[in-house]
């Protein structure tokens, strides 16, 4: 782009754009970035510089951009169908993508409501959860979440997040859950937590939500398997249904199709959405039992009244078959573990900084902190100050609070690995006090 027609689309965007998760105040000084193009893991601005994009465009770029294959399954949709209400009618591309996914799901899921973001995908999981126990003459109404747990950003999704910097200002609009303390912090302490507040309140009880081995938003916190397997044997003992939130963790994201796949777990709802359709275009699939759907059977009053007018855009479906033909042809994921160890080995560098602590990873995902004490002083907000001195460095870092993170596309090679980590190091050598 020409310098004068960069001006003016960041003047009108300055002037006219509301960002997400972004303080305006921040950028009075400072444009944002102005992309432009994308190419495998790769983003390029306006300017033609570059940047790794470590955090897979917010989790949902899963075979890098540019797939050549997607774009045309796309062009090809969009020459025959580009949209339709899904009420009384259907079509091929999501009866396709039905067939695809009941042969990668866990046991027992094989019913599939489409929908069309993270978000979306749980308040569908949680509004069903809550009128299959009405439809069963049972008045429950209330769901059992965890500490630091993330599901979105509308109201009944936040109402089973822990409350955050993210949720806090609606708070007085969630409506009542139970919150039990993380298995990142204390396994025991949350297990036990949760057999006490079944034994005396499971009657209430819809549904226990939770982010498999991985808390995303809530900052990265990993927690082992174990977990998974005691609460499907406590869920199970006093009939509460469990969701499972596999919106950031699924296809392929901590080595396996699923992250459930580590557990004995099988959930009654799994949510999913972002890597499904590589990051093109908006989708979300909430997957569950015939059996629950069978108690919707009957009078029209007893419809499920929930949809929305992109409920399974056939462009999107599309797209989404595309990306699951890709990763089954080319088995990517079932080829991961090489490049999963590659990644824990690279990134055992950043010990070398007293800085740095709880680093952790677990798939093609590693985090770690900042104890800001022992780095230089930064004039900014510490989290946004790293954030910029990593584009400095040509890689996309966009810390989570004092969590510094990467989500890796799972296309990633190990030469680009090995850069990445070379760049933050290059980032964190800014911090070292002299």
């Amino acid at each position: 782009m020409q310098r004068e027609d960069i001006k003016n689309a960041l003047f009108i965007d300055s002037a006219h754009i509301w960002h997400p998760y972004t303080q305006s105040r921040e950028y009075e000084r400072i444009d944002p970035l102005l992309i432009t193009r994308a190419k495998g893991i790769k983003l390029y601005d306006a300017k033609g510089a570059f940047y790794y994009d470590t955090i897979s465009s917010w989790w949902c770029n899963l075979l890098g951009h540019g797939i050549n294959r997607i774009n045309k399954a796309i062009q090809r949709q969009l020459s025959e169908l580009e949209h339709t209400l899904f009420a009384g009618i259907t079509h091929r591309p999501a009866i396709a993508l039905t067939e695809r996914l009941l042969k990668r799901l866990p046991k027992g899921l094989d019913t599939i409501f489409f929908s069309d973001n993270g978000s979306t995908a749980v308040e569908v999981a949680l509004k069903i959860s809550k009128q299959y126990w009405q439809l069963r003459g049972r008045e429950k109404n209330r769901f059992v979440f965890l500490r630091y747990g993330y599901h979105g950003d509308t109201i009944g999704a936040m109402s089973v997040s822990g409350v955050s910097q993210f949720n806090s200002a609606f708070k007085d609009l969630f409506f009542k859950s139970y919150m039990i303390e993380s298995p990142a912090i204390d396994m025991e302490k949350s297990l036990s937590q949760y057999k006490k507040l079944l034994k005396k309140h499971s009657n209430k009880i819809c549904a226990i939500i939770l982010e498999p081995l991985l808390q995303g938003a809530g900052g990265m916190n990993m927690y082992p398997t174990e977990f998974l397997d005691e609460v499907y044997k406590i869920s199970r003992q006093y009939e509460i249904h469990i969701i499972v939130d596999e919106i950031a963790t699924g296809f392929g994201r901590l080595g396996r199709w699923f992250a459930i796949e580590y557990s004995s777990l099988r959930p009654d709802f799994m949510c999913l959405s972002k890597s499904i359709t590589n990051g093109t275009l908006p989708l979300a699939i909430t997957a569950t039992s015939k059996k629950i759907k069978r108690a919707f059977y009957g009078p029209y009053e007893r419809t499920f009244f929930h949809g929305h007018t992109f409920t399974a855009n056939p462009i999107a479906c599309a797209a989404a078959n595309e990306t699951l033909m890709i990763l089954e042809e080319k088995k990517i994921i079932e080829n991961l573990d090489n490049k999963i160890k590659f990644l824990e080995k690279e990134v055992q560098r950043l010990k070398e900084y007293d800085f740095v602590e709880n680093l952790r990873t677990k798939g093609l995902i590693c985090a770690f902190e900042i104890d800001e004490k022992r780095v230089k002083k930064a004039k900014e907000r510490f989290g946004f100050y790293v954030y910029l001195k990593g584009l400095e460095q040509n890689v996309l870092l966009r810390p989570l609070g004092n969590t510094f993170y990467l989500f890796l596309p799972i296309v990633i090679s190990r030469r680009e690995i090995k850069d990445i980590i070379n760049h933050i190091s290059d980032v964190l050598n800014q911090f070292i006090r002299r």
